[in-house]
């Protein structure tokens, strides 16, 4: 019997449902007292004033009081809020770090908080709750010392994460100790006989040029930030910034860092400087960055657009050559307007001695990866034909907007990346000599000029254009998609027409012009071989935008026009649900040999087979194939 109540008197103790506390800390012994069962907690109440709010026993703690001798609002332990000053509270804060017993027979504030006048005891449906206990209160225990020397502080700091040492990091050297480069190595410059890492501008947080990244050796990198200073201080706009006074480190190990002032070529590498507008070109000794301030408006030259570093390499001995490709860009700016400039970073790594072999470029393996370019083609029977030297004869490209013109080379233009839809426009503006051409042919020679920038063949008659099914396609027509379009560039052609208006014919009007090219690329992922979710394209549309009327002007003989053109590239992805298919059962035939029945057939002189011994036969076998059965 008694070990029987001691095991209740444990499950009470240990029971959520029972009461909440009021320790006391005694010398008796644990005293328990049943408590009636009834369908609802039983609550008392006398007639006590409450001074304060007590938790755990000999605990007086109030965490939401946070004024001395003021009521803090809500705060209904704080023993300076009067009845009075409770009586505006909306509600109680609860406390929510007091450690509670719930098997005690008297509690507060754990399920009900008491914002009246008097003292609440709550008595819960139980068996059993506990009234006193001799039991030692509970106490948390620090385990951690004070820190009382610099190493304990390091050893805590440990694993923790701290700030960089930026200004360690900026330190120059002075000696590599004979290092040689790795993949992530840091690439050293020399700036105005300066050693310091090659570093170029990203974003952080927001879109504006606020960080510099480290370029590390043999990973590519690529940013676009804004800048949003337009001034003679902003050194970034200006393109001298970017190889004025700056040779590249060829290889630590050849770099001696006591003769900075006489570093040899072969070790401290010049960058060769070239200015990219419609081609790029060996930079001209007269072209550099200027600005105009002027009251209405800031008139800006040769802006630092988007800079390319190509680094050549071989490997451990380092870099062999050092080529800059400044694109550059004029700007007008209003000065009472938000002045916004994007700027492009790009640095690429190519092995010395190589050449340009686009068509060897994979955009996956074989899936597509995202962010690659598209692979384009085109079919010539049953091969696909790319020119390897060309990349947009590898990759599918539009035309880029430079001051808002069109510019299409291979230089400069729009890199498609699977899986990121786009919309481009742009200005084509050009000058033809009308001569004695009629309206017909001066309208179609329009329509052919905006043909030129959109991802067509040559032969206007169809699309011709492939995609690679997957990223690494090769020339088999097997792996390639062809475009499909509803209609050709040469039926949108000869349905463009022209008329001549105006007093001497200097109107020209155009009928069915399209300046809106529609390109739509469906891939879905797909199990290759022993491969998941590799993306393939299933297939690429082509369609055109509504055909417009566009008026032009000749003067002196000369068709001036103007026409802003279109691009728009989607991908859709039609991944269809992945089903399992398990394989039909097999089928057996049974076939007997044609002289099975040979002992009991009988064949006449006419080769006839009597029908009477096939039924008897017949019978004769089924009867005993079939189950016998008695009956008494």
């Amino acid at each position: 019997m008694i070990l029987f109540l001691l095991m209740v008197l444990h499950y009470v103790a240990m029971d959520p449902s029972t009461v909440t506390p009021v320790t006391e800390t005694s010398t008796e012994l644990t005293t328990t007292t049943p408590v009636s069962s009834s369908t609802m907690a039983s609550v008392t109440s006398t007639q006590t004033p409450i001074n304060h709010t007590s938790f755990d026993g000999d605990v007086d703690t109030c965490t939401c009081n946070l004024h001395r001798n003021i009521c803090d609002l809500n705060c209904c332990c704080d023993k300076d809020c009067s009845l009075e000053d409770k009586n505006v509270f909306s509600h109680c804060v609860r406390e929510i770090n007091v450690m509670r017993y719930t098997s005690f027979c008297r509690y507060t504030d754990y399920i009900y908080i008491n914002n009246t006048p008097y003292e609440w005891e709550v008595n819960q449906n139980g068996l059993f709750c506990i009234v006193k206990t001799n039991l030692p209160s509970k106490r948390a225990v620090q385990t951690h010392q004070a820190i009382t020397s610099l190493e304990q502080s390091t050893l805590h700091k440990r694993d923790k994460y701290s700030w960089p040492d930026i200004e360690a990091d900026r330190t120059e050297l002075t000696s590599f100790a004979n290092e040689s480069f790795v993949y992530g190595s840091p690439i050293w410059i020399l700036k105005n006989q300066v050693l310091q890492k090659f570093e170029l501008a990203d974003s952080f947080m927001t879109n504006a040029c606020v960080i510099k990244r480290d370029i590390k050796y043999l990973e590519n990198f690529r940013s676009v930030c804004i800048q949003t200073n337009l001034s003679e201080g902003n050194i970034h706009l200006q393109i001298e910034t970017y190889f004025q006074n700056i040779s590249v480190i060829k290889a630590p190990q050849f770099f001696n860092v006591s003769e900075i002032s006489s570093c040899p070529k072969n070790v401290c590498l010049p960058i060769e400087v070239k200015e990219c507008r419609e081609n790029c070109a060996p930079l001209s000794p007269q072209t550099a960055t200027t600005c105009q301030f002027y009251s209405t408006q800031f008139n800006c030259s040769n802006l630092a657009h988007k800079i390319i570093y190509n680094l050549y390499h071989n490997g451990t001995y380092g870099l062999t050559t050092v080529e800059l490709l400044l694109h550059l860009k004029d700007l007008v700016h209003a000065p009472d307007h938000r002045f916004e400039f994007e700027q492009e970073f790009q640095v690429n790594f190519f092995w010395r001695d190589s050449t340009a072999n686009y068509s060897q470029l994979l955009s996956g393996n074989p899936g597509y990866l995202l962010g690659k370019p598209v692979l384009v083609g085109t079919v010539n029977g049953s091969r696909i034909e790319r020119n390897s030297s060309v990349f947009r004869e590898n990759f599918l490209t539009f035309p880029a907007s430079r001051s808002g013109l069109c510019v299409l080379n291979d230089d400069v233009h729009v890199v498609s990346e699977f899986g990121c839809s786009m919309l481009l426009r742009c200005g084509v503006r050009r000058e033809i000599d009308a001569g004695n051409s009629t309206a017909t042919e001066l309208c179609r020679r329009i329509q052919t000029a905006i043909f030129e920038f959109w991802p067509l063949s040559s032969n206007l008659s169809a699309i011709n254009r492939a995609f690679g099914a997957f990223g690494n396609a090769n020339e088999t027509v097997a792996e390639w998609v062809e475009a499909l379009s509803a209609e050709s560039p040469e039926a949108i052609l000869n349905a463009t027409y022209g008329n001549f208006t105006g007093d001497a014919n200097d109107t020209l009007i155009c009928g069915n012009v399209t300046a809106t090219l529609k390109v739509d690329v469906f891939h879905a992922r797909v199990a290759y071989r022993s491969l998941m979710r590799q993306r393939r394209i299933v297939g690429v549309t082509y369609s055109f935008g509504a055909r417009k009327r566009a008026t032009f002007t000749i003067r002196g003989g000369v068709l001036e026009w103007n026409v802003l053109i279109r691009e728009e590239l989607m991908f859709f992805d039609v991944t269809s649900k992945h089903v399992e298919k398990f394989a039909d059962p097999p089928s057996f035939k049974i076939r007997l040999p044609y002289d099975f029945f040979y002992p009991f057939v009988k064949v006449d002189n006419s080769g006839g087979v009597p029908r009477l011994c096939y039924l008897v036969i017949s019978f004769s076998i089924i009867g005993l194939l079939m189950p016998i059965r008695l009956s008494l």
